[in-house]
């Protein structure tokens, strides 16, 4: 028997929709059960999704990176699974090499695909700052970190919950409290539409094209460069070491197109690309390409608005 463990993401006292496409992307493999793990969440609290077998919840939540893996280790002996699956992010990073260690496992992280093999797992991963995706097999067991907003969410369906136990017992490291990063903005994984700006519209363009989203109420988006140059926070950054995006409509002002910056608007529905350069790399993947000052669009944009 083929089992997978999914490591829920928990926000507003539910599962993340990070979930969703977690749990999605492990009913595609070929698995024959897959079960979520969570803390965080009461009984009532946690409603799973079509397909999933069970959900083992945390009686309270772990604390340290110690007792996350004996939390995990706990839900593979019960499970009898062969495969971790949880979202690519630095908190997942921080635990993921420990549970790999622990159960005999080999790691993946940034996966775009996944699925079984008779004798382990079959996934993929971008290689070369995402110009190429690698193929791998792994035999035996695998911790895979995956992509966001790769995978179709699953749908909810109430599943057995059954309570596990966290071993309180295992680190001397003690939890003194905790404060939520504030939010910045539209959060740009949810987003319909996003309207991103590049280097070129250089630093003087950057307040009009900021006072254009807010007029119209969309995502602000940014390339790395203008995160990198200080023209706009990090939240706003899109590609492969920002965010990866799926909006209905994205609308990029002067964005060249590296690679990097590709691989995060790949899963977007329409692609409008504005650049003076008609050669620009982006082009070669919009839906619509305008050769023309980002600037100028956004300042014709601006005057087509009613006055506030």
């Amino acid at each position: 028997m083929t089992a997978i463990v999914v490591i829920a993401e928990v926000s507003d006292s539910d599962f993340d929709p990070i979930t969703a496409e977690l749990v999605s992307a492990a009913l595609q493999t070929g698995a024959e059960e897959v079960h979520v793990v969570a803390w965080g969440l009461t009984q009532s609290q946690a409603v799973g999704y079509e397909g999933v077998k069970s959900i083992l919840l945390a009686e309270c939540a772990p604390n340290s990176v110690e007792q996350i893996k004996e939390l995990i280790h706990q839900a593979l002996m019960r499970t009898q699974a062969t495969c971790v699956v949880a979202s690519f992010n630095w908190r997942n990073t921080e635990f993921a090499a420990s549970v790999a260690a622990m159960n005999d496992m080999s790691i993946v992280t940034d996966c775009l695909s996944l699925e079984t093999q008779p004798s382990g797992w079959r996934v993929s991963r971008p290689a070369y700052s995402g110009k190429v995706e690698v193929d791998l097999h792994v035999d035996g067991g695998l911790v895979a970190l995956l992509r966001d907003r790769v995978w179709p969410a699953a749908r909810r369906d109430p599943v057995p919950v059954v309570t596990m136990s966290t071993l309180t017992s295992v680190s001397a490291v003690s939890q003194v409290g905790s404060t939520e990063a504030p939010r910045s903005g539209v959060d740009l994984n949810s987003a319909g539409v996003i309207f991103a700006v590049g280097r070129g519209l250089g630093a003087e363009g950057v307040p009009e094209f900021v006072e254009l989203t807010n007029r119209l109420g969309v995502a602000l988006g940014a390339s790395r460069p203008v995160v990198d140059a200080g023209w706009l926070p990090h939240a706003h950054q899109i590609g492969q070491s920002g965010t990866s995006v799926a909006p209905r409509l994205y609308i990029a002002f002067g964005i060249s197109g590296a690679m990097q910056h590709l691989v995060g608007i790949r899963k977007a529905q329409r692609i409008v690309a504005i650049n003076t350069d008609p050669q620009a790399p982006i082009f070669s993947i919009a839906d619509v390409a305008v050769v023309a000052e980002g600037t100028e669009v956004v300042k014709a944009m601006l005057d087509l608005l009613p006055s506030s």
